[in-house]
């Protein structure tokens, strides 16, 4: 069986990665200039932990959509197997002695 192809998914996680405006960015700098970088590190660890999520609900979601699509494939196999097993009974019991 062949396994389901992968999807390629948008996040918005624009909020953190986007560019900060330039009070920001200037603030940012001169706290990282005098050694104060408790709050870079927050928003990095902030950051870093919303990476995280996006992967691994992403890499969640596919593994249940191969697992349905497996399924899937499975049951319609099961189907045709047994449909020809009931056309093989029917034959065989038409050509049956009686």
């Amino acid at each position: 069986m062949k396994a389901a192809p992968s999807r390629f998914e948008f996040h918005a996680i624009e909020r953190v990665a986007s560019p900060a405006s330039p009070l920001l960015f200037a603030a940012d700098v001169a706290a990282g200039i005098a050694g104060l970088r408790g709050g870079i590190q927050r928003d990095a660890r902030e950051f870093l932990a919303q990476l995280l999520e996006v992967n691994s609900s992403r890499a969640h979601r596919t593994v249940e959509d191969r697992l349905l699509e497996s399924r899937r494939r499975l049951e319609a196999e099961i189907s045709r197997v047994l449909l020809d097993v009931i056309q093989t009974a029917e034959l065989t019991l038409e050509r049956a002695p009686r």
